[in-house]
């Protein structure tokens, strides 16, 4: 069994992590910790949580609102789209047809 993953080096809060990851994941992985280390600078200037455990979760909490928010907004849009859907289906029944 030919085992395509590779290990990727990336850097947060200037400490390296190491992860294995699909040949094709590697930018998305690259991205990830990117976002992730903006996020955690970003709660580190703010300077009013001290010590990179607390950081790390005040970011992946401030990460995981985002997150629902828009898992929310996707389900209003979907059930917005099916609403569009459902009366422009009551439109053409109700008008005749010629």
């Amino acid at each position: 069994m030919n085992d395509s993953r590779k290990n990727i080096t990336v850097s947060v809060l200037s400490r390296d992590f190491s992860f294995a990851c699909e040949p094709d994941e590697e930018n998305r992985v690259k991205e990830a910790a990117a976002y992730l280390d903006t996020q955690m600078r970003d709660i580190q200037k703010a300077g009013k949580i001290l010590g990179n455990d607390r950081i790390a979760i005040m970011a992946a909490m401030n990460i995981c609102f985002e997150l629902f928010a828009l898992r929310e907004n996707a389900e209003s849009s979907t059930t917005m789209t099916n609403r569009i859907k459902s009366l422009s289906d009551m439109i053409e029944n109700a008008l005749p047809n010629e």
